[in-house]
């Protein structure tokens, strides 16, 4: 697909995501062609070419397989088995459906292999195209571009868990890079996000942003460390999912390129010898702070008790992956609870 062709229905997806979101916001009524588009937009659809509308349509199978199938088979389709109930299902959002049936009515057949193959070859270059006002010329999304949901969105959230301390030690590397070229889902809404990272969603932020809250520390479910990402993403990169997703509620957008670790804040729970009690242990490399700072913790993470400043981002990952890959804390009298039960939150800006 054409790099003009390609940002020009993703412009149009664009408009279209956020005339559904204003749609579900402000008519309950249903619409007179379909119950997702509005009349100007069912006839743009109708208007297109051949060749236009079907790169709509391979646009939204890759965008929908990314959400709703089976990653590992994109990863490699040659994993594809046929026989598998759990890619026969409908994958499709009712919105997507509606798009599809309008470009093509007779469209069918969603999880296949040429798909997935087709996934896995459009989800980088999906998710690393950035759109510029031009791009939106002529269509309702013009006068729009400042609203995130037509000119992109420049903060965004992924949420991992499960993860071996190993993993966290090297995402505390300076200016570290993670690979996402292969295209991968994020959030527009950190709580979401918060809840995959933090497998609970009793565990949340209080108001400063770099300090986690783990409500329920030890929680069963919890098996390993875990990251939040927080993406800067200026240019506001991205294929926005969102209300075409058979997962709406998750604000999805799907992101590809370089990601690169400028700062984080690695926190876990902690006794302090002599004191009763357990803690909530910061230690951090952020731009306004580089310390340790220690805080009451019963439930919810009260005032600072301790603070240990440290000289450098370099003696902060000194400490932070001393303690994630050998179990030692400095200072000693900090002891973990556990020694693979840490949280990382990774700001990272996306190139």
């Amino acid at each position: 697909m054409e790099d003009k062709l390609r940002k020009k229905l993703m412009a149009f997806l664009r408009v279209i995501n956020y005339d559904i979101g204003e749609y579900s916001k402000n008519d309950w009524r249903k619409r007179d062609n379909y119950v997702t588009l509005n009349d100007d937009l069912y006839k743009k659809l109708k208007s297109l070419s051949k060749a236009e509308k079907q790169g709509m349509i391979d646009i939204l199978v890759a965008l929908t397989l990314l959400t709703a199938g089976n990653q590992e088979v994109i990863r490699n389709p040659e994993k594809f088995d046929p026989k598998d109930p759990g890619l026969n299902r409908d994958l499709f959002s009712q919105s997507t459906k509606d798009i599809v049936k309008i470009l093509d009515p007779w469209y069918s057949g969603l999880a296949t292999k040429k798909n997935y193959e087709l996934a896995k070859k459009l989800l980088p270059i999906l998710g690393s195209t950035y759109l510029e006002p031009e791009d939106f010329r002529g269509t309702p999304g013009e006068s729009k571009f400042d609203d995130e949901r037509i000119g992109g969105f420049k903060k965004l959230y992924r949420g991992l868990n499960d993860l071996e301390s190993r993993i966290i030690a090297a995402a505390l590397r300076p200016n570290v890079t993670w690979d996402i070229q292969r295209g991968v889902s994020t959030s527009t809404d950190k709580s979401l996000s918060t809840n995959e990272f933090a497998k609970s969603s009793e565990q949340m932020f209080t108001k400063e942003e770099n300090i986690f809250v783990p409500v329920q520390f030890g929680d069963m479910d919890r098996n390993g460390s875990s990251i939040l990402f927080i993406f800067d993403n200026p240019k506001g990169k991205g294929m926005i999912a969102q209300n075409l997703s058979y997962f709406a509620s998750e604000s999805e957008v799907i992101l590809s390129g370089t990601a690169t670790i400028k700062n984080w804040s690695l926190q876990f729970i902690a006794k302090l010898k002599g004191e009763r009690g357990v803690f909530h242990v910061s230690i951090n490399n952020l731009p306004n702070k580089t310390n340790i700072e220690v805080r009451g913790y019963d439930f919810k993470v009260g005032r600072i008790v301790e603070q240990h400043p440290l000289s450098s981002s370099t003696e902060a990952y000194i400490v932070g992956r001393t303690l994630v890959s050998r179990g030692v804390m400095n200072p000693d009298h900090i002891v973990p609870l556990s020694t693979n039960d840490f949280m990382l939150i990774a700001y990272a800006t996306v190139e």
